[in-house]
């Protein structure tokens, strides 16, 4: 079993991955709303989605929180934001391929897909060992969380993907792209924001005193 979890923050945020995971039957499809939203709630319920509510606990905590009750059953579980574009083919290849992965190699850490602003057709092959990867979308195997554990509480948002590739590198595992594997993800980053700006530097200068290694 495949958990998967969609981490929200606004309003009519979920649409985009609709396609993707409407018929998913891996695992379960939880919605970690950090808005409260409305919308979100109903799309949730059109689609028998399990719906968190949260007092906006960012990214990191929201997965941490949500994924308590599945952590003895399932095999692996799949962290993503609400604003990327695949399709039900695509996340599904993703998740197999990454599992397998998971069990071909016990020192996978967290597995990610290429991302761009725009669909590409020329997809590159096989995957690669990198040192970090950004957790828009990834895969984390249960030995995984159970070795390095979730990701930090310090973190709300931004920088909890570095930390946690870091500490999955000290435990000794390797983070992962998964190069033939490309998702949409018209994210604004390096933020416009003057405030995002700031606690995105201050977060990440905060992960690199964080790392062991």
């Amino acid at each position: 079993m495949f958990p998967v979890v969609v981490v929200s923050y606004g309003e009519n945020a979920l649409v985009r991955l609709c396609p993707a995971l409407s018929n998913y039957e891996m695992g379960p499809v939880i919605i970690a709303d950090n808005s409260k939203s409305k919308s979100n709630r109903k799309l949730a319920q059109q689609q028998s989605w399990e719906y968190v509510p949260l007092d906006n606990l960012g990214y990191g905590r929201a997965f941490n929180h949500v994924i308590k009750p599945y952590l003895d059953t399932a095999s692996g579980f799949v962290v993503l934001n609400d604003d990327l574009e695949l399709t039900a083919l695509q996340f599904k290849l993703f998740v197999e391929d990454a599992y397998q992965r998971s069990l071909n190699d016990p020192f996978a850490g967290p597995m990610a897909p290429v991302y761009s602003t725009k669909p590409k057709n020329e997809p590159n092959k096989d995957y690669r060992r990198v040192e970090f990867c950004a957790a828009a979308m990834w895969f984390l195997s249960v030995n995984l969380l159970q070795e390095v554990g979730g990701f930090h509480d310090d973190f709300f948002m931004y920088g909890e993907d570095k930390e946690y590739c870091y500490r999955s590198r000290f435990h000794g595992f390797s983070p992962i792209v998964l190069a033939h594997h490309h998702v949409v993800h018209p994210f604004d980053y390096p933020p416009s924001s003057t405030l995002l700006w700031s606690q995105m530097i201050n977060n990440t200068l905060k992960a690199i005193s964080l790392d062991l290694n």
